[in-house]
C-alpha cells in the first residue's frame, strides 16, 4: 500500500490550516516592520525546499515505517507553512511597497488573468497524464516535485529582481 489514510490526509490539511491561520494572525501586524520587503518575500518560500526534497525521495511506505514518515512530513510541513505564511501576509503588503496603487488593478487583472491559464493548463495536462498512466502515479508526482522544486530557485531570482515602479518617499513605506 503506498500513501496514507483518507482520515490521515484530512487531519494532516486541517491542521496546516489551522498552522497557517495562526502565524498569519500572530505575524501580520508584526511584518510591517520589515524594511527589505521584496528581499522578504523571496525568501519566504525557501522553508519549501526541505518538503518538497523529502516529497520526492519518499518511497512507497511500508507499514513499519508510515508513523517516522507522518511525523517528517508534519514537520517539514509545519515549517514550509510557516514560511507561506509569511509570503502571503508580504504579497498582499509587497505592491504598497514597489508601485504606484493607480496601476494596481491593471496589473492585477493581467497577472491574475495569466497565473488563471497557467494553473488550468497545468492542472489538464497533470490531470491527463495522471489519468492516462495511473499505475505510474508516484513517479508523475515525484516530476511534478522535481519540477516546482526547480521553480523555486526561479522564484527567489525573480523576486529579488523586482524593482520599484513610480515615485516613493520613504514615508509611502
Amino acid at each position: 500500500e503506498c500513501g496514507f489514510a483518507e482520515n490521515t490526509v484530512n487531519v494532516y490539511f486541517s491542521v496546516m490550516q489551522i498552522v497557517q491561520l495562526s502565524i498569519m494572525l500572530i505575524f501580520s501586524q508584526k511584518l510591517d516592520r520589515v524594511k527589505n520587503i521584496i528581499g522578504a518575500t523571496a525568501i519566504t518560500y525557501l522553508p519549501a525546499i526541505p518538503l518538497v526534497v523529502y516529497l520526492i525521495t519518499m518511497n512507497k511506505l511500508g507499514q513499519d515505517q508510515k508513523s517516522v514518515t507522518l511525523l517528517l512530513v508534519y514537520v517539514l510541513s509545519f515549517i514550509f507553512n510557516v514560511g507561506h505564511s509569511f509570503y502571503t501576509i508580504l504579497c498582499y503588503k509587497l505592491p504598497y511597497h514597489i508601485m504606484d496603487m493607480k496601476n494596481y488593478g491593471k496589473i492585477s487583472a493581467r497577472t491574475g488573468l495569466i497565473i488563471g491559464i497557467v494553473s488550468v493548463m497545468f492542472s489538464y495536462t497533470l490531470t491527463f497524464f495522471v489519468e492516462k498512466y495511473e499505475d505510474h502515479y508516484f513517479t508523475i508526482m515525484k516530476f511534478v516535485y522535481g519540477f516546482a522544486l526547480l521553480l523555486i530557485p526561479l522564484f527567489l531570482l525573480i523576486t529579488k529582481s523586482m524593482k520599484r515602479t513610480g515615485t516613493f518617499s520613504e514615508e509611502d513605506n
